[in-house]
């Protein structure tokens, strides 16, 4: 049976029919873009993990700002809730950089040669970056031994003079070398650089910098593939959108295979304008580790 295309759609329905070449380039195509949406859906799952911890950080601030929060369990909570944050983040981070060597293997130009160059950046973010570092570590020490905040600080102080003088109020989680060192399988080279204790905002906005980096790097290797296999779906599309009144509803292609079993392959692209989307919104994240989070009034 020759393959061809038609809505998936009880009734009669206009049938087009298309070469073996035709549909095996439109199953590439697909695997193409579900690999690059993964990459993409991975990257903007670790994005929302780093906003949580800091509108958490936020949050805490102002509510010490207009609550008596002075009593230990108001501390355990929060520190809790920040952990939380924080162990989903380094989480989500450590699965989008063990997905994105095998996604890249599916929608890269040259996929050898993006998979060795991923290795190598993230190799030279390794050792360019104590942050880096620090929170591969730590990230390894949260899944087998212990947690990640150790401590937050709570900090209120006047800025500004006269009229525009106000108080700034704001709230740090910390990581401590003495609970780490607990652990005896924490990296020692890690615990020999690192201070007593380790602010976390400020390593985790550098670390995802790097990551940020990495993602840019990844979307230079998949962006002429990705068009074109888009693109590829779009022209199916487009023709059976003229050939049927503008009526494209459930558009798939058939066809038999070997063992005589029919297989399918649905023809739409509403998923890859999600991942289009994503693209848009989510910025490589190259100055974050120069960004700080605040509720100053300008």
């Amino acid at each position: 049976m020759i393959p061809y295309i038609r809505q998936n759609i009880l009734g009669n329905t206009l049938q087009l029919p298309i070469s073996e070449q035709l549909f095996e380039a439109l199953a590439e195509a697909r695997v193409v873009l579900m690999a690059a949406f993964g990459l993409e859906e991975s990257y903007d799952l670790l994005i929302g993990n780093y906003v949580e911890v800091e509108k958490e950080l936020l949050a805490a601030a102002a509510s010490n700002a207009v609550q008596d929060l002075t009593e230990y369990k108001d501390f355990f909570e929060l520190r809790s809730t920040v952990n939380r944050r924080v162990v989903n983040l380094l989480t989500t981070t450590r699965l989008y950089l063990d997905q994105a060597p095998q996604r890249l293997a599916d929608c890269a130009v040259d996929p050898d040669n993006a998979r060795s160059e991923f290795r190598q950046r993230t190799t030279e973010h390794y050792d360019g970056f104590f942050s880096y570092r620090f929170l591969e570590a730590l990230r390894n020490h949260v899944q087998h031994c212990g947690l990640a905040v150790h401590h937050l600080s709570y900090t209120n102080k006047w800025i500004g003079e006269g009229a525009e003088r106000a108080m700034e109020i704001s709230v740090q989680p910390f990581s401590e070398k003495r609970y780490l060192a607990a652990d005896g399988k924490f990296k020692r080279s890690i615990l020999t650089e690192m201070p007593d204790k380790v602010v976390l905002m400020l390593v985790i906005r550098e670390y995802l910098q790097c990551i940020g980096n990495l993602h840019m790097l990844v979307r230079s290797h998949i962006a002429d593939r990705v068009l074109k296999s888009r693109q590829l779906i779009s022209d199916q599309i487009s023709e059976y959108s003229n050939k049927n009144n503008g009526i494209t509803i459930g558009l798939t292609a058939f066809r038999l295979n070997s063992h005589g079993k029919q297989e399918s392959l649905p023809l739409f692209l509403d998923w890859d304008d999600v991942r289009l989307k994503l693209v848009s919104r989510n910025s490589g994240m190259v100055a974050l580790g120069r960004h700080v989070v605040t509720g100053r009034p300008r």
